[in-house]
């Protein structure tokens, strides 16, 4: 019993997790700007170069 409380609770994070994920595609799919606006200011979104993520 105590054990599907755990897979209950690993469950509803990773649906937060995708939620999340979901929300900052529609932000960078509806606002074109924003990934470069965040590279440009110093802060690293993205690792790699945008050739490399694409």
């Amino acid at each position: 019993m105590e054990r599907s409380h755990w897979v209950a609770f690993a469950g509803i994070l990773l649906m937060v997790s995708g939620l999340f994920n979901l929300l900052t595609g529609f932000v960078a799919i509806f606002n074109h700007g924003y990934c470069s606006k965040v590279y440009s200011q110093g802060n690293r979104l993205l690792i790699l170069s945008y050739t490399a993520w694409g």
